[in-house]
């Protein structure tokens, strides 16, 4: 099925309004924006999240690599992308600010941040740019707005490109989220728990390698080949075996911390 191209205007915007999109919280969040909506955007993603329940609609690489920065952040409570700024909020601050507000086929066009999230019962919100977009004065303009209007909500506003990304914790991520899902090779629930304890137990037991551990996974169950790797990136993912995940994964033995680079 191909993806809807969406003509921007009023009807556009009416109808987003009446879909509630950019309401709701967790699994009942609507993002403003969706894959759905232009697809010549270039990457797009479309992942369910650990922390709402739901399938998120990322719009190039660097927000899925932002996406799972913040589900791997202690204290997350929620995750709404492509969320909508108030149209009449960012009409005032555009004009006060000197600033041609974004018009798409003479309507204005509303502004989305890319990430506003909960943490610790507090709300952040960030905007992800390429490093090298940040050099067009159009796109500076149109992050003031923004920055502006978080300044006036009394909300922590972010601007993350590429450059703060760590490299060795973005690469983890993608690989922690990468095949199949646990449920997904495992489907009996009471079978995952005992796997859990026993690869933990096995785990924590330094005489055995990792590579048997992974072994016995598989052949004694006689899983699909594969299925051990994807239930210690399970048990890495919800921080039942902690791992430094700001330094390359060790896949030789995650336990054993990679070489020094001299």
């Amino acid at each position: 099925m191909s993806k809807r191209k969406t003509k921007w205007g009023e009807g556009t915007y009416r109808r987003y309004l009446k879909e509630g999109r950019g309401k709701g919280d967790l699994s009942e969040y609507k993002p403003w924006i969706t894959t759905h909506d232009f697809p010549s955007l270039g990457t797009v993603t479309r992942v369910r999240g650990n922390v709402t329940n739901r399938i998120h609609h990322l719009l190039s690489k660097l927000e899925f690599q932002c996406f799972l920065y913040l589900e791997s952040l202690p204290g997350i409570e929620d995750i709404k992308e492509q969320y909508p700024l108030p149209l009449v909020h960012t009409q005032l601050i555009a004009a006060r600010l000197g600033i041609e507000h974004p018009y798409i086929n003479g309507f204005p066009y509303v502004m989305t941040t890319d990430f506003y999230y909960k943490r610790y019962n507090r709300w952040y919100a960030i905007q992800v740019k390429s490093s090298s977009a940040l050099n067009n004065p159009r796109v500076q303009e149109k992050l003031q707005i923004e920055k502006n209007f978080f300044e006036q909500i009394g909300v922590e506003w972010r601007l993350i490109t590429e450059k703060e990304l760590n490299p060795d914790l973005t690469n983890n991520l993608l690989w922690l989220n990468s095949g199949a899902s646990l449920e997904q090779l495992i489907p009996d629930l009471e079978l995952q728990k005992e796997l859990q304890s026993a690869f933990i137990e096995l785990y924590n037991d330094r005489t055995i390698s990792f590579h048997t551990i992974l072994q016995e996974i598989d052949s004694f169950f006689n899983f699909t080949l594969g299925t051990g790797m994807q239930l210690f990136k399970f048990l890495v993912k919800t921080s039942q075996i902690k791992l430094d995940l700001n330094r390359k994964i060790n896949l030789q033995d995650p336990r054993v911390l990679p070489y020094l680079k001299v």
